[in-house]
């Protein structure tokens, strides 16, 4: 798996749309796309980081490191999910 098909899965199953995602870290659909279909091969650090941040993942994900969409143990991530989704899941962030 490329981590254009990461961006890809990770987008969807969090539920927001390319268009989202695009606002989200400033660059257009259609380079959004590009990144998800492999035609920009090398995403660069500079975009990896808002890209990670914006889908609730790590840069570790996203370049294949770990096979885990989520670091448990990143505070910033875990503070970045919704409350009422927390409170949903009983405090399990898993």
């Amino acid at each position: 798996m490329t981590t254009g098909d990461r961006i890809r899965k990770r987008r969807k199953e969090i539920g927001i749309t390319a268009d989202d995602l695009a606002a989200e870290i400033g660059v257009d659909r259609s380079t959004v796309y590009r990144y998800e279909n492999g035609d920009i091969e090398k995403v660069p650090i500079t975009v990896l980081e808002p890209v990670a941040t914006a889908l609730h993942t790590t840069v570790a994900y996203l370049m294949g490191w770990t096979p885990e969409a989520t670091d448990y143990e990143d505070g910033e991530l875990i503070a970045s999910i919704p409350q009422n989704l927390i409170y949903a899941f009983d405090g399990d962030v898993k």
